[in-house]
């Protein structure tokens, strides 16, 4: 990523992931302030502290097609 672009950070906990990132479009802009993730484009990282919540989402990610 170039210095040009800003970082977007969004907290979603992993009870709540599946959820959220199957929401429509709007309603998870309207929610969090930036646009939802595209499943094909946009990177998304996890992160806790021992990997065990972050692998689980991105288990839950990758089961919904998100690619990156």
């Amino acid at each position: 990523m170039g210095l040009e672009q800003q970082s977007k950070l969004i907290i979603i906990s992993v009870g709540e992931l599946e959820n959220d990132l199957n929401l429509p479009a709007d309603v998870f802009e309207e929610k969090y302030k930036m646009p939802k993730p595209n499943k094909d484009n946009d990177e998304i990282v996890f992160s806790c502290a021992r990997g065990n919540r972050s692998r689980r989402a991105a288990e839950i990610a990758f089961k919904l097609d998100y690619k990156k």
